[in-house]
């Protein structure tokens, strides 16, 4: 959409998935697990399940996801509101 003209903020936002934890979650831990799913995504074999799906897996480290969320949040919480969409 965005490439054919649409420049409403709606078009180019993308979904995306990421972990989190508890606050207080000690560093430690983060950092285990941040390089378990660095490597787990830099393998051949995800990388083609994925595009299988037509995904292609991006690794952020835990600050580059936090702006990602932060500067996405807008975005779904207005698409949220215009659609009424409500949990059951």
């Amino acid at each position: 959409m965005y490439e054919q003209g649409a420049t409403d903020v709606a078009f180019t936002t993308l979904g995306w998935v990421g972990l989190v934890g508890p606050a207080g979650l000690p560093s430690a831990i983060i950092d285990c697990r941040v390089n378990i799913v660095r490597e787990f995504l830099a393998t051949a074999e995800v990388q083609q399940r994925f595009a299988g799906y037509g995904f292609a897996p991006a690794f952020l480290p835990p600050h580059g996801f936090i702006q990602k969320r932060q500067g996405d949040a807008p975005v779904w919480a207005r698409l949220i509101k215009q659609r009424g969409v409500t949990l059951d």
